[in-house]
């Protein structure tokens, strides 16, 4: 009768076992495609719930299109972008920390926090100030600061995206402070706090080149509209582990039985033939090894089975598995 094993976990044995979980049995390692996991960036949401907010996306492209339609007297044609998930601290730096001259403008939440922002790039200003003042009235640029006409027509224009987007989905309960900003502003949010961009491409008809505008909210925030995850299983670190081990039980592990071995000079090895015998390193009473992945983990004597070749366990090493 054989004992049962324990279940003793090391360092070493997690990482093989984890990296045997995901791998389809009789499948190669170096065919599987894996991408490294970047810790800086957050995954609030499944898949279900990004399709989900893609299709809130397209509602909010529809809507800056009837604004647009209103206020540029142009045709102009919006699709939802990438998006993209941050945490805030990191996203909010990289936003002062770049030379661009953008425009902000800060959504709160339904307690007067500020929670959110709509980006306009300076190149996006520039076009729309192009068709509110004429080709050769328009002064914005990446050297200029702008008027106050062209910042009161921008304001205007920006603050009607914003209640746009707002009216998009009451889920959203959001309202739209009235002063456009280019640097110095802060959010009412955590330095971890889960952010989610939707970067909107606005293409001008008969226009090449698209500009682009981006909404900034916290993952929080959208989670009425994404709806719930899934049912996800929280497991404990007990019932992780369990669960690994009960995986690993089933995958195939290779035992070679080693009887013993020598060395021989490679003229000797020439010369073999039928019917010679080769002195090995041990006593016929001595253990064999058991090598499990390439190391010594059980020693066994030789027996019969069933009219098959078998070994008998005498002692066990498994303190390093």
């Amino acid at each position: 009768m054989t004992k049962k094993p324990r279940n003793k976990l090391t360092l070493e044995k997690i990482q093989r076992l984890i990296a045997c979980v995901a791998i389809p049995q009789g499948r190669p390692v170096d065919q599987i495609e894996a991408a490294d996991y970047d810790w800086t960036v957050p995954n609030c949401f499944s898949r279900e719930q990004l399709e989900k907010l893609d299709g809130f996306a397209h509602v909010i492209s529809s809507a800056i299109t009837d604004t647009f339609g209103r206020f540029l007297r142009s045709g102009f044609e919006v699709q939802p972008g990438q998006v993209g998930q941050y945490y805030a601290q990191k996203f909010i730096s990289q936003l002062f920390e770049s030379e661009q001259k953008d425009c902000y403008l800060i959504l709160k939440d339904e307690k007067g926090a500020s929670c959110g922002l709509i980006i306009v790039p300076n190149d996006t200003a520039a076009s729309w100030l192009r068709l509110l003042l004429g080709e050769s009235e328009a002064k914005a640029d990446d050297d200029q600061q702008l008027s106050q006409l062209e910042r009161f027509l921008l304001c205007d224009v920006i603050c009607h995206l914003a209640e746009a987007i707002i009216n998009s989905n009451r889920k959203l309960n959001l309202t739209a402070t009235k002063t456009l900003l280019s640097d110095n502003f802060s959010l009412d949010i955590g330095d971890c706090e889960e952010l989610f961009k939707i970067t909107f491409d606005i293409r001008q008809k008969n226009v090449e080149q698209a500009c682009q505008i981006h909404l900034l909210l916290p993952c929080s925030k959208l989670v009425p509209i994404a709806g719930a995850a899934g049912n996800k299983k929280t497991l404990t670190p007990e019932q992780a582990k369990n669960a690994i081990l009960e995986h690993a039980k089933q995958l195939p592990v290779s035992v070679t039985a080693r009887f013993a071995r020598t060395e021989l000079k490679f003229e000797q090895v020439l010369t073999l033939q039928k019917g010679d015998i080769l002195m090995l390193d041990k006593k016929i009473t001595e253990p064999l090894e058991l090598i499990v992945e390439g190391k010594t983990r059980y020693l066994a004597r030789l027996v019969k089975s069933g009219g098959r070749l078998a070994v008998k366990i005498t002692h066990a090493n498994t303190k390093d598995l």
